[in-house]
């Protein structure tokens, strides 16, 4: 493992910077979490009015179509952990940038309710699942101290501009070339915005580039000499397995909470352009509602 290799072994370029490199894992952390939109909730629901009225079909159909391609998909996190675990955020945001820009091209494409269970399975697993998850996963990995402040950086704004911008840049997409066509811009979109400073930047881990979490000198986590002060810059962690943690209580209360946001909060956003549409607000201004 590239984790095993000792900070002072290899001298690469981030190790050379003025700076922590870290702060650029932040920055393309919140990045993936943007990129992850077209595989959000919000911003499949400015597509499904559109859709619903080409096709033809029934909008309980295509919800629950939406939720069976979701429940599939969940099934794919486990495998999407392993892989990071396995072989880094960086080969884990590529191939999901590329699943996702060749699923929004196979959505501009759906013809049948088969092909549209696929199209909403493969964009919740690249989508909400392996981009939104790298992001959060890989910056956590670069910093112990500061991992709730970096962690809320790039998750909070990395969702949030993906939601203020997304859904009406979608609309605007869609009234340009109509829902087929907004699909290929969005996956165009994605793949622009994402691939290559996730090819060429993201690391997998500090210690991967000859650098320790938060920043600190590899002295910092070398024994003290009895009598010694504390050395400062580096934080001792707690680390768990994952047999250890599914057998607390905690883990299931935390999983519990984080549930209930998706639970309740995806069905009011997919059907959120529909319901505002009955009390007579255009598309238009539902989309810019989310923002």
């Amino acid at each position: 493992m590239s984790g095993k290799r000792g900070p002072a072994r290899t001298r690469s370029l981030p190790a050379r910077l003025p700076f922590y490199y870290g702060w650029v894992i932040v920055v393309l952390g919140g990045m993936s979490v943007m990129a992850s939109g077209p595989g959000q909730t919000y911003g499949v629901a400015v597509f499904i009015d559109p859709m619903i009225e080409d096709l033809g079909w029934s909008r309980t159909l295509v919800s629950t179509l939406y939720t069976v391609g979701s429940l599939c998909s969940a099934a794919a996190i486990f495998a999407i952990g392993w892989s990071l675990d396995r072989w880094g955020a960086r080969k884990v945001v590529v191939s999901a940038t590329v699943g996702l820009s060749l699923t929004a091209v196979w959505m501009s494409r759906v013809a049948s309710p088969v092909g549209l269970f696929a199209g909403f399975a493969g964009l919740r697993v690249f989508g909400q699942g392996a981009l939104n998850m790298s992001g959060s996963t890989v910056v956590a990995v670069w910093f112990v101290r500061r991992r709730g402040l970096v962690v809320a950086l790039a998750v909070g704004i990395g969702w949030m501009v993906s939601m203020a911008f997304l859904p009406p840049l979608s609309h605007w997409f869609i009234d340009l070339y109509g829902w087929r066509g907004a699909w290929v811009a969005i996956a165009l979109l994605v793949s622009g915005v994402m691939l290559v400073p996730a090819a060429l930047f993201m690391r997998r881990t500090p210690e991967s580039v000859g650098l320790l979490p938060d920043g600190a000198r590899p002295q910092a986590l070398e024994p003290a000499e009895p009598g010694a002060p504390e050395p400062q810059g580096a934080v001792a962690e707690v680390h768990w397995t994952l047999r250890e943690a599914v057998r607390t209580r905690a883990f299931w209360f935390i999983s519990f909470a984080a549930s209930a946001y998706s639970f309740i909060g995806t069905a009011l956003m997919f059907h959120q352009v529909s319901l505002l549409g009955e009390r007579g607000i255009s598309s238009g201004v539902a989309a810019s509602i989310f923002t």
